[in-house]
């Protein structure tokens, strides 16, 4: 998946709304939205990198409950 500049996608994972946005022309961030976390980090060289880290955050915070 590309995305333009300032463009998202949405996705639900989970309980969870993923938000996946292109902030600057090299990187991809993501938010998660959710009753218990609200979280973003940025930085990612894909789309799908992005995806996967944000995916991987929530199963990390689902194990630790």
């Amino acid at each position: 998946m590309k995305l333009s500049d300032n463009q998202s996608y949405e996705t639900d994972y989970k309980t969870y709304q993923i938000i996946i946005n292109k902030p600057a022309k090299n990187n991809y961030a993501y938010w998660i939205r959710g009753c218990d976390i609200d979280d973003s980090q940025s930085g990612f060289e894909t789309a799908k990198d992005a995806i996967v880290a944000a995916k991987n955050f929530i199963d990390g915070e689902e194990n630790n409950e």
